[in-house]
């Protein structure tokens, strides 16, 4: 809970951030204005440090496009870790310097582990939770001091009291706040000092202060919240000097900033003090108030309108880039072994969508076997309409043997003057059984007709076909984009992405030639093996993609001397078999690949046989990798992420084999 709370107030304190800036910079410009409009102005920051949500405007200051999409931060924090439901991945152990690299219950002089659901978030939460501790309990302390020292306080009229305890008046109290003020003060002094302090009180800004206090507090680590929480305290501060001399006029400059001089503490920034007639920067109020002059009414509308113009600005979210791509009437659906079903729902591109692709990914047990791009065309005239209906769906011809010959899919775009179809063929002779669904707003059948949107140059599962020799899951594309686990529950597992870009043609095809795995796998690689959240991070990426088998193990780290290796070690037995085999191959070489200084890849399990278990290890280095040419290097597919696609080719070549053109039959034969 408190984890996922901290990284709530990471979001919230990046975006209140960016408003706190852009306060900074509008005060700026508003130096010779009234400070009573820069005060409005911080309530839009504090909107943004607590309200998680807010409206969307075409104003807003989050449309600029440094901020990009505008994603925000989610749970699993600052190192990839497995998700929740996929708990049968296994844990991420880490064993340094272990000394059996063998045995079953390995001993270690020097061992450091950490347990995959641990992560720097919790770490991190813990650090908040005591500073905003430590900084509460001092607030509170000094509070309490004060608040000993005007114990003995007289009153002298109303809430107003009198303490030789002090050395300036200030406002203290929330239900009934009180004001306190030193002894035998002139009367052209009091008069002033009483104006600005009940001025306080009318205006709630004890309550403003100690609301901005406990912003501070949650916000300790952010520098930008400090800054705001000193610049809005002076603010508050000279607007409050501002309004005592519109009351008293022009004449009372001089007694008032002579009143200033008297009660200066001299402290430029005190965090817990209650509200002070002399709290701070009194150099910087004295000048505020010479050159302070009544504004005209047209010059008051004229700054009451900018101001509400800055808090919509600063106050609202952007409306971003969502409307590129918008699905409308989009049918939840799975359906299973039913086969002539189709599904219809409409869409809108915007003009800057130049052109589109639609490429299949063919998954075998979770692994990725092929990838194909089906077409690759325009936008507008010749090629898809920007705006109209669309249909998805898919008819089967079947086998005397059982499950399906061929299985066609087809996807039509179209207007009410343009028309865009394509027919592709599925293979379908390893089919036991075939669902299909499209893309969808939600699962529920009452939420079936929302809009959907999405970004150019985003990858969007648009049909899904599932195929199982046993036990059939009926995936849905909105769980393929959202667990990449899904695709290894069935034994067969095609899906049908598209791409919208505002990319042409030639540029787009560029793109597509690295897959979104290789470009995974690439951002996951690191120089030292010793790095446990990097083993962590690029074992999660290896098991999202199909790469690791599916159980639960632990990871053990030899960083010791030469050769520098990492043992996977399975608590259940595993089916030793062909693909089990392949499996940890690939897996092996992605490591040495992706890892610079490690050496070797070690796979430790028990197996039974004869009812006997036995723990069986099995090695993999450079020279066991049977694909390598003589003379190259596993370490060089890791330079790049085009070369990291080069490694799943090569990967794809050894495994299987495509028979038939794009027009006709595909074939799918594992060896």
């Amino acid at each position: 809970m408190a984890e996922r709370l901290f990284f709530r107030i990471l979001d919230l304190g990046a975006m209140g951030g960016c408003v706190i800036l852009a306060v900074l910079v509008i005060r700026c410009f508003l130096r010779k204005a009234p400070k009573v409009y820069s005060y409005c102005l911080w309530s839009a920051a504090a909107f943004r440090l607590v309200c998680p949500v807010s409206l969307s405007s075409w104003l807003s200051l989050f449309n600029l496009s440094v901020f990009g999409p505008g994603e925000s931060l989610n749970d699993s924090g600052l190192i990839t870790r497995v998700p929740e439901n996929a708990a049968a991945r296994g844990t991420a152990e880490v064993v340094r310097g272990a000394d059996n690299l063998t045995g079953t219950g390995s001993t270690a002089g020097d061992v450091f582990r950490v347990r995959g659901n641990l992560s720097l978030g919790q770490i991190g939460s813990a650090i908040w939770i005591a500073g905003i501790v430590l900084l509460l309990l001092y607030g509170g302390i000094s509070y309490f001091r004060i608040q000993k020292k005007v114990s003995k306080a007289v009153l002298m009229r109303e809430n107003i009291y009198e303490c030789d305890e002090i050395a300036s008046p200030f406002v203290m109290g929330l239900m009934s706040p009180n004001i306190y003020v030193p002894f035998r003060l002139p009367k052209d002094q009091m008069e002033v000092i009483l104006l600005h302090e009940q001025y306080h009180i009318r205006r709630r800004d004890y309550l403003i202060k100690l609301f901005a206090f406990a912003l501070l507090a949650v916000y300790w680590f952010h520098p930008l919240v400090w800054a705001a929480y000193y610049c809005m305290e002076r603010d508050m501060e000279m607007s409050c000097d501002e309004w005592v001399i519109r009351q008293l006029g022009e004449d009372a400059k001089a007694d008032y900033s002579m009143a200033l001089l008297c009660f200066a503490t001299g402290r430029r920034f005190s965090v817990p003090q209650p509200l002070s007639f002399g709290e701070s920067q009194t150099k910087g109020r004295i000048k505020n108030i010479l050159r302070f002059r009544r504004l005209g009414a047209w010059a008051t509308a004229g700054l009451v309108c900018l101001c509400a113009v800055l808090l919509v600005i600063c106050g609202t979210n952007g409306i971003g880039k969502k409307n590129y791509i918008q699905f409308r009437n989009l049918q939840p659906s799975v359906l299973e072994i039913m086969p002539g079903e189709s599904s219809t729902f409409s869409y809108r591109l915007q003009k800057k969508i130049k052109s589109f692709a639609l490429y299949t990914e063919v998954y075998h047990k979770g692994s990725l076997y092929q990838r194909e791009v089906k077409v690759c065309g325009g936008v507008g005239a010749g090629g898809i309409p920007f705006r109209g209906t669309g249909t998805t769906g898919f008819w089967a011809e079947g086998s005397p043997e059982g499950g399906y010959s061929t299985a066609h899919l087809k996807l039509q775009f179209s207007s009410e003057d343009a028309g865009y179809e394509l027919v592709s063929e599925l293979p379908g002779n390893t089919c036991r059984g075939i669902s299909l669904s499209v893309l969808e707003a939600s699962k529920e059948a009452d939420k079936a007709f929302r809009k959907v949107s999405f970004e150019p140059d985003q990858d969007l599962v648009l049909t899904a076909v599932n195929a199982s020799e046993g036990m059939l899951h009926g995936y849905s594309c909105k769980d393929y984009m959202e667990n990449p686990w899904a695709a290894g529950e069935n034994d067969l597992a095609i899906l049908y992405r598209i791409v919208f870009s505002e990319k042409d043609q030639e540029e787009l095809m560029t793109s597509l030639a690295i897959s979104r795995q290789a470009n995974a796998l690439f951002e996951a690689r690191h120089p030292y093996l010793g790095d446990a959240s990097a083993n962590g991070k690029l074992l999660a990426v290896l098991s999202g993609n199909g790469y690791m088998p599916g159980a639960a193990y632990t990871m053990e780290l030899e960083t010791s001397e030469r050769p520098y290796a990492l043992r996977v070690v399975f608590k259940e037995p595993l089916s030793d078999d062909h693909e089990l085999e392949r499996t940890m191959m690939r897996a092996s070489a992605l490591l040495l690949a992706l890892t610079d200084n490690l050496d070797e890849v070690q796979w430790q399990y028990p197996l039974k046989e004869a009812g006997e278990e036995t723990l069986m290890t099995k090695y993999w280095e450079e020279s066991s990798l049977p694909f390598l040419q003589e003379g190259s290097s596993i370490k060089e597919y890791g330079s790049s992420a085009k070369r990291v696609q080069e490694l799943l080719d090569l990967f794809q070549e050894e495994d299987i084999s495509v028979i038939g053109g794009a027009e006709g039959p595909v074939s799918i034969y594992l060896e």
